[in-house]
């Protein structure tokens, strides 16, 4: 996501920060949007949010629910008299875009992913 500008883009930002990705919420993980990379950009122009997303998967089927709680969360805001968000397929989502955060917990299931399957391969040998 591009940085803040002002006050007004970062108050969106921290919106931002606390809409969960509901994929991550299910697995247990409470990523945020901004987490796994999905916000592209958000600014205010006058009293106007801008929020432009790229899904990890362009069919996903959360992009209701996310686009609802980015309308209800960042629209709530003081200021703030619309939110138009923008879904946009290209660039593609890849996992270059996952925050540090994110990318440790993805780091850590797939040590244990790795240990698990060694285990079991050994278990069979």
């Amino acid at each position: 996501m591009t940085p803040a500008r002002n006050a007004a883009e970062a108050a969106v930002h921290a919106v931002l920060m606390l809409v969960e990705d509901p994929c991550m919420c299910l697995a247990g993980k409470g990523l945020s949007i901004v987490d796994m990379g999905i916000v592209n950009y958000a600014v205010m122009q006058e009293d106007v949010a801008h929020v432009s997303l790229t899904f990890t998967d362009p069919t996903c089927l959360f992009e209701f629910r996310i686009t609802n709680a980015i309308v209800e969360g960042v629209g709530a805001l003081r200021g703030v008299r619309e939110v138009r968000i923008v879904i946009e397929h290209l660039p593609i989502w890849t996992s270059d875009r996952l925050s540090p955060k994110a990318k440790g917990h993805f780091d850590e299931e797939r040590a244990t992913f790795a240990a698990r399957l060694r285990d079991r391969v050994a278990a069979h040998a």
